[in-house]
């Protein structure tokens, strides 16, 4: 019997983890030291994100200047969330999404990611 209840929670309790991939943590890292730590909350109809990041240069090189945040909702589209200025960022998602990950760019507002990047974690 105990191992009846064992593993059905163990059922639930992966049932739920999965139906709720998009509201939770992302730790995000890369190559080195550098890293983010993202937190996810659904409020109000809408994914609310913020983040934090640690040991980011200021600038990768004169042309690549910005880090810019971009996630990957359920049907695998990307899309640009924002800036990351001074190791911070807060933000408000729409749809649900599996993945930030983050890209070192231009401008502000680029349309698609560069290949550079630099950290990426999916939601736990």
């Amino acid at each position: 019997m105990k191992k009846m209840i064992l593993v059905l929670f163990l059922w639930l309790f992966v049932l739920v983890k999965s139906s709720w991939a998009n509201e939770g943590l992302v730790n995000l890292r890369g190559n080195g030291r550098t890293a983010c730590f993202a937190s996810s909350i659904f409020m109000d109809g809408v994914y609310r994100v913020m983040m934090t990041c640690r040991e980011l240069v200021t600038a990768i090189s004169a042309e690549q200047n910005r880090y810019i945040v971009w996630y990957e909702d359920t049907t695998g589209k990307i899309k640009n969330v924002g800036e990351v200025v001074n190791g911070k960022m807060s933000t408000i998602i729409y749809p649900r999404f599996v993945r930030l990950f983050v890209t070192t760019e231009e401008n502000d507002y680029p349309v698609k990611p560069s290949g550079n990047v630099i950290m990426t974690g999916a939601v736990q």
